[in-house]
């Protein structure tokens, strides 16, 4: 393996075989971010049909992003990080499998939508179909010889003996490393490449615990919509970057990046805002200049006698 010398350059070579690692420096880290930034230029698709009516603005929005979206899916397969693509499919399913259950509850409510009931029905099967699927995939890893897959094992296996000696307070925080030598298998690590075994070994029992909660509370799914509407909601595509990135923590250490721990709960902070609605929505300045010029002298006049009649009663 031999990295790239210089900040400026991109690429790192493993194996005879070259590796996308942008400015972070690690491939996976990259694909992570690219992973949250396509989710992100999703967001702004919504956001210019949104708040641009011309027809000219949104072809050109629209060509800008495309091009954006084709750069960075090719940038994400020149990392050639099958953790971040399989952490991007886990929490897809994920999203969708909250929507069917939201749709089977509300269809249930209502007589006349048995068919969405249905539909919802079936796509929680075919999401069991994929997690199935999934599952074998996994199992049928050839881990007989020294591989990234039989590293990881290896890792895990360690982390797991080193947090049993110390399960409840763990070892401390940023001592991984030391803690885990004398468990080691394989090649050294100063990560366990899994954010909940890693924390189990530095902060035990009590500190994973804290963890899953923090998480829970800021990914936990706020939109309440219909299938159609969902997607059309910000915090959904929001949703899917930030869970994206925890998953991929499950198998890697991205969010030990620095740059990548803060994105995480910029993105997480922003689903607790709800979606602006058409009256909520701050008007664009082809709408002010296309308003008639007493338009808002006549409802703040409406408004305040709207008032003087309350008062009045």
């Amino acid at each position: 393996m031999s990295y790239a010398q210089g900040s400026d350059m991109w690429v790192l070579s493993v194996g005879g075989v070259r590796h996308l690692v942008g400015p972070l420096g690690y491939a996976n880290a990259f694909a992570g971010l690219l992973i949250v930034t396509l989710c992100a230029s999703a967001v702004l698709v919504l956001d210019l049909f949104n708040r641009t009516r011309a027809q000219g603005r949104r072809l050109a929005g629209t060509a800008a992003l495309a091009i954006a979206v084709a750069v960075q899916v090719a940038a994400v397969a020149l990392t050639r990080s099958r953790g971040a693509l399989a952490a991007l499919a886990a929490a897809a399913v994920l999203g969708l499998f909250f929507m069917a259950a939201r749709q089977i509850r509300w269809s249930a409510r209502d007589r006349n939508t048995r068919g969405r009931a249905a539909a919802s029905i079936v796509a929680l099967l075919l999401l069991a179909a994929v997690v199935t699927v999934a599952t074998m995939e996994i199992r049928s890893l050839d881990l007989s010889i020294q591989s990234t897959e039989q590293h990881r094992v290896q890792l895990w296996q360690s982390a797991v003996d080193t947090a049993q000696e110390r399960p409840t307070l763990g070892w401390g925080a940023g001592t991984f490393y030391e803690a885990y030598s004398e468990h080691r298998i394989g090649p050294p690590s100063r990560f366990a490449h899994n954010l909940f075994l890693q924390h189990w070994v530095e902060t035990g029992i009590i500190g994973c615990v804290l963890l899953a909660a923090i998480l829970i509370a800021l990914l936990w799914p706020r939109w309440k919509m219909p299938w159609r509407r969902s997607f059309a909601d910000r915090r959904w595509w929001l949703w899917i970057g930030a869970t994206s990135l925890v998953f991929q923590n499950m198998i890697d250490l991205s969010l030990y990046f620095p740059a990548l721990f803060w994105l995480f709960f910029l993105v997480a902070g922003s689903l607790f805002r709800e979606p602006a609605t058409d009256a909520q929505r701050a008007p664009t300045p082809t709408e002010t200049q296309a308003r008639p010029k007493g338009a808002s002298r006549r409802s703040s006049g409406s408004k305040k006698n709207r008032s003087q009649s309350r008062r009045a009663v």
